[in-house]
């Protein structure tokens, strides 16, 4: 702070000349708004109020523009950059000096953070009043399309300068406030059927408070279909959207520009203005559209589901709790549709999708966190269980106590409704237990309640698998388990772990008939919990993601699903009886002679899913 008042003073006294011989210090002293501390980036402002006033503010704009392109600048940075701007710009001996911050502005407009956002509004009108819209067309000319009708609703264009495209005059014209002048030629225009000015000018004249859709019925918009997948390569794509695995972080300034051009590429335009609208209420609106079409249109859905998962990864991590809940409930519903369609989740749509969902599960709000939690519970029905355990254990590192309470009471669901066997849960009851040693009261109840649901499963063999723990941590556990006993007991529930071992007893008395059978195999109910769905193997492609639910007549297909369910379980004893009836199958369908081979065939891609479980 005391190199950035010494900064100022020197540029104060030196005058225009510092602009020559100071050449890269600016650049370091707009660095200094990424800084965290207020006072640090207030410090950095005085500076710059030193520096303008010796040498102009055209000789800073290439600076500043490098500045707000900047990630590391911050929101809270380029706020405070936009709010300067704003107060210094008409103080320019020529304002259209500043017109080059246009752009960057522009993009800004598409900011995460509502502030940086509105700031960059309020810079951009305060040219817009100086230069007037003629000029300020004249230079926004050359923006992509979806970008500059964004930036024409936002700053009101009331005249559309002619290298505007079409597309955007009409967007700019329909999203627009109604005026005066629009409620008369609104008259004329609906008498006036044929002409598409009249239709236009029509919608400008709908009150703002209606319930009609922002975009009118006559609009030759709504004639299209909402979903455009004709260009789709959904592989590109996730390739392309590169993210970090099971950690949660921030979307990127370019990831949420990628956003935007792949939304308004593959969406009509109405819904994508909608979607990507600073206000939260046309937000809601393109939800509902979505909603009201999923049912027909879920074979595009899929198409487009990375698309859709990164725009709710964007509804996650903004403030705004209305919206955020029209989310979590419309979500519900797409994930119903994938599991009717039997669709799995891609690697690449989970990575996309899962770190935030774990991380902002905890969030302030109980109906919130509520929603989430039962989302998350959801998942398995789309993604398979054990893929899905890493994230839920990412979760519990999270610095948000919050999220790593819900994490743990999610590791206690999954345990007494699927065992500690099925999805690797038992190995990771060291990361559970260690909880116990944390300062707050809370985490430390939320781990014992689902380490007493594993002792519940596994009796005292849940101590072969807790980990290390000091005398404190083992006395906790051990009066959590005495008690676990008595409510048992109570209930009349048994004793702990007397259910894992009928279950065993009845895996090693199927397993000998299996033996006496001789690879003869009698269909039979599979013994224990287990995850009634369909088990779909994770590829690229959404066609691999479809696993039919028909069923061939011939026996051989059937008895290999069943062996593989019994497989995917995990269960050690229950996966050798499986793998017995796989390679009897194999066996079968080796013979030149036999059919099946085609039927197997097409359950190959499960039982590789099946065996990385395994491993």
């Amino acid at each position: 702070m005391a190199t950035l008042s010494t900064i100022g003073g020197l540029a104060y006294a030196m005058g225009p000349s510092v602009e020559k011989s100071s050449k890269g210090i600016l650049a370091d002293v707009l660095k200094c708004l990424g800084d965290n501390k207020k006072h640090m980036r207030e410090c950095t402002l005085t500076a710059l109020d030193s520096w303008i006033a010796a040498a102009q503010l055209d000789k800073m704009v290439p600076y500043i523009i490098v500045s707000l392109g900047d990630q590391k600048t911050g929101s809270e940075g380029r706020k405070d950059l936009f709010d300067w701007l704003s107060k210094h710009v008409s103080k320019m001996s020529d304002p259209s000096e500043a017109l080059p911050l246009l752009k960057p502005s522009a993009s800004s407009l598409m900011d995460k953070s509502s502030e940086v956002r509105k700031a960059a509004e309020s810079f951009m009108n305060e040219i817009l009043r100086i230069c007037g819209q003629e000029v300020v067309g004249r230079n926004l000319k050359d923006l992509p399309s979806p970008t500059l009708a964004i930036v024409s609703e936002r700053l009101k264009l009331s005249t559309v300068h002619e290298g505007f495209s079409e597309s955007v005059k009409m967007v700019t014209t329909s999203m627009s406030l109604p005026s005066k002048a629009g409620l008369k030629n609104n008259k004329h225009g609906l008498n006036d059927r044929g002409s598409n000015v009249g239709k236009l000018v029509s919608q400008r004249g709908l009150p703002a408070r209606a319930s009609v859709t922002m975009v009118s019925t006559q609009d030759p918009a709504q004639s299209q279909a909402l979903f455009n997948i004709k260009d789709s390569n959904k592989e590109e794509r996730e390739r392309r959207v590169l993210v970090r695995k099971f950690k949660f972080e921030e979307p990127r300034r370019e990831q949420i520009d990628e956003l935007k051009i792949d939304l308004f590429k593959h969406f009509r335009e109405d819904v994508s203005l909608r979607l990507w609208n600073s206000d939260f209420k046309r937000q809601i609106d393109g939800i509902e559209l979505l909603q009201k079409a999923l049912p027909s249109s879920w074979k595009e859905v899929i198409e487009l589901l990375d698309i859709l998962l990164r725009w709710f990864v964007l509804r996650f991590c903004e403030s705004n709790t209305t919206c955020l809940l029209k989310v979590l409930d419309f979500l519900p519903e797409l994930f119903d549709i994938l599991k009717d369609q039997s669709y799995m989740l891609t690697e690449a749509e989970a990575a996309i999708f899962l770190p935030c969902l774990i991380e902002k599960s905890g969030h302030n709000i109980e109906k919130v966190r509520e929603k989430m939690g039962e989302l998350i519970k959801q998942m398995i029905n789309i993604y398979s269980l054990p893929k899905l355990i890493p994230y839920i254990l990412e979760g519990l590192r999270s610095k948000n106590n919050r999220t790593r309470i819900e994490c743990v009471d999610i590791v206690g669901y999954f345990i007494d409704h699927h065992g500690t066997e099925v999805g690797g849960l038992m190995k990771n009851l060291p990361s559970v237990a260690a909880l116990t040693a944390e300062r707050d009261g809370e985490i430390r109840k939320a781990a014992l309640n689902t380490l007493a649901t594993a002792y519940k499963n596994l009796g005292d063999d849940v101590w072969r698998y807790v980990g290390k723990l000091s005398d404190a941590q083992r006395s906790m556990l051990d009066d959590r388990f005495k008690w676990k006993a008595r409510e048992m007991d109570k209930r009349r529930e048994g004793r702990p772990g007397d259910a894992r071992a009928a279950l065993r007893r009845s895996v090693r008395e199927n397993g000998s008939d299996i033996a006496e059978q001789s690879g003869e195999v009698v269909s039979r109910p599979v013994a224990g919990s287990m995850i009634s769905r369909d088990f779909g193997y994770a590829d690229a492609h959404m066609d691999r993601h479809m696993v039919p639910r028909q069923i061939p007549s011939t026996s051989g297909p059937v008895d290999w699903r069943e062996a593989l369910e019994i497989v995917a379980l995990g269960l050690p004893e229950q996966s050798v009886e499986g793998m017995k009836v796989i390679c009897h199958e194999l066996t079968q369908a080796a013979d030149p002679e036999s059919t099946l081979l085609e039927d197997l065939i097409k359950e190959a891609d499960r039982l590789v899913s099946c065996l990385a479980v395994m491993f």
